[in-house]
């Protein structure tokens, strides 16, 4: 059974609750008021000059998705549907990462964003962004020298890739063949990279290992043949990183921010605090995510979203029924049931759920996680991908990790709203609790704003204590992918900017949707020290 829709019709009427029904609108960006432009230099034509910026903007954007594939292919597969090649860790591929990441550069960083048309500026800052990010990531900060949880996540990232394929096209025998050798090589280089990490992390990515061992286990027989070179790949990263950890409480010390060395040996790997502290917390969230509000005012700004989520489960708690067996005839009479609302919404478009499939690999469930699951599995994946692909391929290539991880949340809780389905929706809504509340306690824990007693304080009832801390603690960057529902207490027009650039680096996805009147300066490689300007917190 497969079931799609992709009639256009009129957008949903005024925002309720969250402002998340405004997820649903297919309305554009209000206008943005024309920019500023500094007067051109003496004796140059502003119209020459002009046309020579907009041919240099031309001749970047190819450069630019050439080195952006490069450094993230499985940004690059997800957008194409394609299968992963080998990530930047190290050889043959990070030597042509950093080369086309040069080329792209020395294009871009002499563009004058002031004498180009409003669409093509936006897309010059996002990319002039990610170009400086892939530069950090490659030579300067690389995260895998730090956080040994970041090659083997790339690797269930990519497997799961795979896995849709082998569902899709099981014939495409060499090129799956090909796809889990180039992640058996990632994740030895990512590994072999690894010069530092703290225990709490290095515990995350053995558990993960176990789990991503597991997961490569039950790939459809006939087994594909990659699947050894893998399975031995994942096999030698557990008896490295055993090494590491039996060594690790002895291992010298050091602080964030301090140089650390790829190790070959394992017991040269040093010993980081599991505690990132405001300066590495502030540098992550600039250079990863152009995110600048500092911890404290982040965490206050999270206020908001948690305590709507809290009070809309006081008044539908989430309710546990019983699970059973999915079929085919639950799976369609689920679908029937979002029919009228995907048919009514053009911002809707493109969501399709593959029945077969999905009566395959679902467990037992519950009538309100069959919706959930539904709308997880055949609404808010496809119309992400459909946003994205519908863009220009250099603005879609630029990846973000929190506005991602948030807006799965703000779609499903809008669609199960939209549907009027209360249980599946409070099911969403305490997840999407749980996310922003586990941001919080990151921005706590890592930004140093308190010790625990006082956080349980700060967080009151919304307090989940030692989950939340030992989570933020073992995987600091999965953390914090609640943050971006902060974006939803802003207003209508912030909301929308989430559900139309949902897959941005957080702190793009406002500017992207409405550029500031004054363009950015052109900036440097460099990341040096800020201190950033606090965003302030609209009403809901």
């Amino acid at each position: 059974m497969t079931v799609s829709t992709t009639r256009a019709a009129a957008a949903i009427g005024a925002a309720r609750g969250l402002a998340l029904a405004l997820l649903l609108a297919a309305c554009e960006s209000s206008p943005t008021p024309p920019a500023s432009t500094p007067a051109p230099a003496r004796g140059v034509d502003p119209q020459v000059r002009a046309q020579a910026h907009r041919e240099a903007w031309t001749r970047l954007q190819p450069l630019a998705e050439t080195a952006l594939s490069l450094g993230d292919p499985l940004g690059a597969a997800m957008l194409d549907g394609g299968l992963p090649a080998a990530l930047p860790y190290g050889g043959s591929t990070l030597m042509a990462a950093r080369k086309a990441q040069e080329a792209a550069w020395r294009e871009a960083k002499d563009l004058d964003a002031t004498v180009l048309d409003d669409e093509p500026r936006a897309l010059l800052r996002a990319t002039r962004f990610a170009l400086a990010r892939l530069r950090d990531g490659l030579e300067r900060r690389p995260p895998t020298r730090t956080d040994p949880s970041v090659a083997v996540e790339a690797t269930a990232q990519g497997l799961a890739l795979v896995r849709a394929r082998l569902q899709h096209a099981p014939g495409d025998t060499a090129a799956i063949d090909a796809a889990l050798a180039a992640l058996a090589q990632s994740l030895e280089q990512g590994l072999a990279d690894l010069g530092a990490c703290s225990a709490a992390t290095l515990a995350a990515a053995q558990q993960d290992l176990a789990t991503l061992a597991a997961e490569l286990a039950t790939l459809p027989a006939p087994a594909p043949k990659g699947a050894a070179a893998l399975s031995a790949a994942i096999a030698a990263a557990r008896a490295r990183l055993g090494e590491v950890a039996a060594a690790l409480p002895s291992a010298k010390a050091i602080a964030w921010g301090e140089p650390a060395r790829a190790a070959a040996d394992p017991a040269a790997v040093a010993r980081l605090p599991d505690r990132l502290g405001s300066a590495e917390l502030r540098r992550r969230l600039d250079v990863e995510e152009s995110f600048t509000t500092e911890a404290k005012a982040a965490f206050a700004q999270l206020q908001t979203p948690l305590q709507q989520f809290t009070a809309m489960l006081k008044r539908r708690p989430d309710e546990a029924g019983t699970p059973s067996a999915v079929d085919t005839a639950r799976c369609e009479a689920a679908w029937q049931r979002l029919a009228p609302l995907l048919a009514g919404q053009a911002a809707l478009a493109g969501a399709a759920i593959d029945g077969a499939a999905f009566v395959r690999d679902a467990g037992p469930l519950d009538d309100a996680g069959l919706m959930l699951r539904v709308v997880e599995l055949g609404v808010v994946e496809p119309v992400e991908r459909a946003r994205r692909s519908g863009t220009a391929r250099v603005l879609a290539l630029v990846r973000g990790r929190i506005a991602p991880a948030s807006h799965r949340h703000a779609l499903a809780i809008a669609v199960l709203a939209g549907v009027r389905d209360e249980a599946a929706r409070a099911r969403a809504v305490a997840a999407a609790r749980d996310d922003v509340g586990l941001a919080a306690a990151a921005l706590w824990i890592h930004g140093g704003l308190g010790d625990d007693a006082a956080m349980a304080t700060a967080l009151g009832e919304h307090c989940s204590g030692g989950t939340w801390t030992e989570a933020a603690l073992a995987r600091p960057r999965a953390a914090l992918g609640g943050l971006g529902l902060w974006l939803l207490a802003l207003g209508p027009a912030d909301a929308v900017a989430l559900e139309r650039l949902w897959w941005l680096p957080l702190g793009l996805v406002i500017d992207t949707a409405r550029p500031p009147r004054e363009p950015d300066a052109v900036v440097d490689t460099k990341v040096e020290t800020l201190t950033p300007g606090q965003a302030e917190a609209g009403e809901p």
